[in-house]
């Protein structure tokens, strides 16, 4: 009712009083929030007149709800979970206090979330003991690990018990199947193998004993059964020089106890004619056996029911005379200080042992008393005589001696390399040919150093600027000593020029080349003429060309000398030239007026001759044999005529030109460089 008559009702008017509070309903749990309210007369949509919700976002959570195990206090009371009496849902929790994960049903609580030390399993029989639990293993301890009710053999499924066999006569070594159990039963033996489980004195431990049983459970009888015991000393005449006549004699022993017989056997030569199985035997030899001699072990074996002994023997020898003196010895006669080397004799007759003698220095390793030794050569060696004799119990033969001396290296041969124009020079190889006994090479060098190769055969040298000469020397060397050495000298100077090759007869008015092989080490070739002739090209290289006088001159000469840094070599000459008329040859030689261009050539040369008709020419290059390497045949005109001959195909040398035409001919030499 609009109660002030100013047009607004209730709520609508400013004036209105005695509204009521509301409070918000979010959740629609009909639970208002305290926080969120508002005035009206009526209750206005999505409000309640109650505010207690404690969380108007959820409709579970207000004053009436059931307090559960979720972290949230559902009932609006201020407590949550476990600390609200009014809690429902909670679980059952068994303590474990021995950490096993198995807990024990005595002792448990309830709680919303497990608690530290509580499990949910409940199935520990002993929650003192971590080993002890349903998921252990059932052993050999007085103890239930399993929680099963069972212990130790009466549980099936007991592990790490012993195996035991059935030990009815107590040697400790049973028979039959293994019996499985945490303690050994009574009557059981540790080891399997018992073969007599009904006699203490059979069994793999005992000692076989010469009685038809297998004490040992070996399954043998008899077997390994100990030897009897070693013969004695053989009582005879073990050593005689006799006459080569027949002969016999006795040998013996000493009975041996348990034994039923006895083995002899004698060294050949030897023949047993009474006694064999007894402890006494009689031996008989005849002349032509001591003749050749007898010598060997004589031995006796005691032979029993179920063993043998070892044998005692004693060395025989029987001879009629001393052995004669050994063949030559072979082994090296000369050796060095470390050196083992083997010396032999080819066996004497009737020897039994052989006396060698050595060098001081010499020491025997292996062989002594043998026809081979072997020895050792140590530092006090200086040579001497090795001798040996051969003995038997007639004495000794007279003695074979081998001289004996220092295996010293031979003297290198000679010194192989380049001796000359090493001015400057590095890397030089310098070489001897192996010696036979050498171990290793000492060098020494003046004027040089050696880079490489000291101790072998070959040897690299470096030389800078020599002035004189330089020495090179070598021994050879073991572990005797040096030998003697081997030198040569070396020059930093080219060495002389090797003889002038050329004409000693060139024509008049010729150009000739002259030449020298190449002198290792040379820088400049140094070349001078006699008056009768002038170099043309070439000088201070190896090759040059000379120009002879028109006129012919005897007596003329040519030298070359050769330097580098360290000097100048010594000079070879070509001595007692003559140069000499060299007329063309042919009618009318004059009128072809041959001339041929340049002369030396290299690549090509040119022939001009003079024809006074048209006519055919023959143009022919031939070599000093007169073989001809170039022909050509063609027209010529009336007057001068050129051709040119190509000479890249044609080696190097002197050649003669011969030219024909219109019944003329000529011939001129040509040198091709």
């Amino acid at each position: 009712i609009d109660d002030d008559c100013d047009g607004l009702t209730d709520d609508a008017d400013p004036s209105v009083t005695g509204q009521s509070t509301w409070y918000a309903d979010a959740d629609g749990d009909t639970y208002g929030n305290a926080a969120v309210s508002t005035i009206a007369c009526f209750q206005p949509v999505g409000y309640v007149s109650n505010n207690t919700d404690c969380n108007d976002a959820n409709g579970a959570v207000n004053p009436g709800a059931t307090e559960i195990c979720n972290g949230i206090d559902d009932d609006c009371d201020g407590l949550t979970d476990d600390a609200d009496p009014s809690i429902t849902g909670q679980s059952t929790w068994y303590a474990d206090a021995d950490g096993d994960t198995y807990g024990n049903a005595a002792v448990s609580t309830l709680a919303c979330f497990q608690p530290l030390g509580y499990v949910a399993d409940n199935t520990d029989c002993n929650d003192a003991n971590g080993a002890v639990n349903p998921g252990a293993t059932e052993i050999c301890n007085g103890i239930d690990d399993d929680c099963d009710g069972l212990t130790d053999d009466a549980d099936p499924s007991i592990t790490g018990q012993g195996t035991y066999f059935t030990d009815a006569d107590g040697d400790n070594f049973g028979t039959g199947a293994p019996i499985l159990a945490c303690v050994q039963p009574i009557g059981t033996a540790l080891v399997d193998g018992d073969c007599n489980d009904a006699n203490a004195a059979i069994n793999p431990a005992a000692a076989e004993l010469c009685n038809g049983i297998d004490d040992n459970c070996n399954g043998l009888t008899d077997d390994g059964v100990a030897p009897l015991p070693t013969p004695g000393t053989i009582v005879g005449t073990a050593a005689a020089c006799l006459p080569a006549t027949f002969g016999s004699t006795t040998f013996t022993v000493a009975p041996v106890a348990g034994a039923t017989g006895y083995t002899w056997s004698v060294p050949a030569g030897f023949t047993i004619l009474a006694g064999q199985g007894s402890t006494t035997i009689t031996v008989q030899w005849t002349n032509v056996s001591i003749h050749n001699g007898i010598s060997g072990n004589m031995c006796v074996t005691a032979v029993g029911t179920c063993s043998s002994s070892l044998p005692s023997c004693v060395f025989v020898e029987y001879h009629i005379a001393a052995p004669v003196m050994p063949n030559s010895i072979s082994g090296p006669g000369k050796v060095c200080p470390g050196d083992v080397a083997t010396y032999s004799i080819a066996a004497v007759a009737r020897a039994t042992s052989y006396n060698w003698t050595l060098p001081a220095g010499m020491t025997i390793t292996s062989g002594a008393g043998t026809n081979v030794i072997n020895v050792l050569v140590n530092g006090a060696y200086t040579g001497g005589t090795l001798s040996v004799s051969a003995t038997n119990v007639c004495g000794t033969g007279a003695a074979r001696t081998k001289a004996m001396s220092l295996n010293m290296p031979l003297t290198p041969g000679v010194i192989a390399g380049q001796r000359f124009g090493l001015c400057n020079s590095t890397g030089v190889v310098f070489s001897i040919p192996a010696v036979a006994n050498a171990t290793s090479y000492l060098w020494t060098i003046s004027g040089g150093t050696i880079v490489s190769g000291q101790g072998t055969t070959t040897i690299s040298v470096d030389v800078a600027t020599l002035t004189g000469t330089g020495t090179l020397s070598v021994v050879a060397v073991n572990n005797c000593g040096s030998s003697s050495v081997r030198s040569t000298t070396f020059f930093g100077i080219p060495d002389r020029a090797q003889p002038i090759t050329g004409t000693g007869t060139p024509c008049a008015n010729t150009i000739e080349p002259y030449s020298v092989a190449t002198v290792a080490g040379a820088s400049l070739y140094t070349w001078s003429v006699s008056t009768g002739g002038a170099i043309v090209t070439g000088q201070g290289s190896k090759n040059i060309t000379v120009q002879w006088s028109a006129a012919p001159i005897s007596g003329q000469s040519l030298s070359i000398f050769t330097s580098n840094a360290c000097g100048v070599s010594a000079t070879r000459s070509l001595t007692a030239i003559n140069v000499v008329a060299c007329p063309r040859i042919g009618v009318g030689a004059d009128v072809m007026a041959m001339t041929v261009y340049p002369n030396p050539a290299r690549e090509n040369v040119t022939v001009q001759f003079n024809s006074d008709v048209q006519s055919q020419y023959n143009l022919r290059l031939l070599d000093v044999t007169g073989r001809v390497v170039f022909n050509e045949a063609g027209e010529s005109v009336a007057g001068m005529n050129m051709k040119e001959i190509k000479l890249s195909e044609i080696q190097s040398g002197v050649y003669f030109i011969h030219m024909e035409s219109a019944g003329q001919s000529e011939i001129t030499r040509l040198v091709i460089e």
